[in-house]
């Protein structure tokens, strides 16, 4: 009888065609990775945003006070001012930016909202859309804000 040896491992060609497999793989995978990181950036932009607004509604309800929100980018001045009257401040982070560029929000102790630099009270909706960056990716969120000072992210929209 003979004594056949039994050779354990994998040989060269298996391993070659495991590591062809793998790389076809990731190479396939990366362009969906980076998109799948832009939405979850612009959906934590949204959230924050959406998180403030409540809060600032709130804020004014419970202390009966204007509560103002600062959307956008502001200088460094107008952000200790408003921390100081207790009013927010908002602005987006990594790809993100505001389509409608940069204003002031203020919730009323009743309930309303104020419109945009105005002492009048917001006739409609106000509506507002965050955008990512991305070259070719023309993804947004539409936030909108009732005048009775509902807030509510509508729909997914489109930057282009």
């Amino acid at each position: 009888m003979k004594n056949i040896k039994i050779k354990d491992g994998f040989t060269l060609i298996e391993l070659m065609v495991t590591v062809a497999v793998l790389a076809i793989l990731a190479i396939i995978a990366v362009p969906s990775f980076g998109t799948m990181l832009n939405k979850q950036n612009l959906n934590k932009n949204t959230n924050e945003l959406i998180g403030i607004l409540v809060k600032a509604r709130s804020i004014a309800a419970l202390e009966r006070r204007n509560v103002s929100v600062y959307i956008g980018l502001v200088n460094a001045n107008e952000i200790k001012d408003s921390i100081e009257n207790g009013d927010l401040y908002w602005a987006p982070v990594g790809n993100s930016y505001l389509k409608s560029g940069q204003f002031t929000i203020t919730f009323l102790p009743n309930g309303l909202v104020k419109a945009f630099d105005s002492s009048d009270v917001a006739v409609g909706n106000t509506n507002f859309i965050l955008c990512d960056q991305e070259i070719n990716s023309h993804q947004s969120k539409i936030i909108s804000i009732s005048r009775m000072g509902k807030i509510q992210q509508v729909l997914d929209g489109d930057c282009a």
